[in-house]
């Protein structure tokens, strides 16, 4: 996590397994964002990602 950015998920587990949990749920939005760029094909969509992500 980022210093200073109070994680809500910190009270009810230990860090490692809340930041596994973004992590997994990042890693799935991650996937579906690339699928989605890929069926639009577009460089510029690409890049556009690449800059919010």
């Amino acid at each position: 996590m980022r210093a200073g950015f109070k994680d809500p998920l910190d009270r009810c587990a230990p860090p490692t397994i809340s930041v596994a949990i973004i992590e997994l749920v990042g890693g799935v939005a991650l996937m579906q964002s690339i699928n989605a760029a890929r069926k639009i094909a577009h460089k510029r969509s690409i890049r556009l990602f690449v800059i919010c992500r």
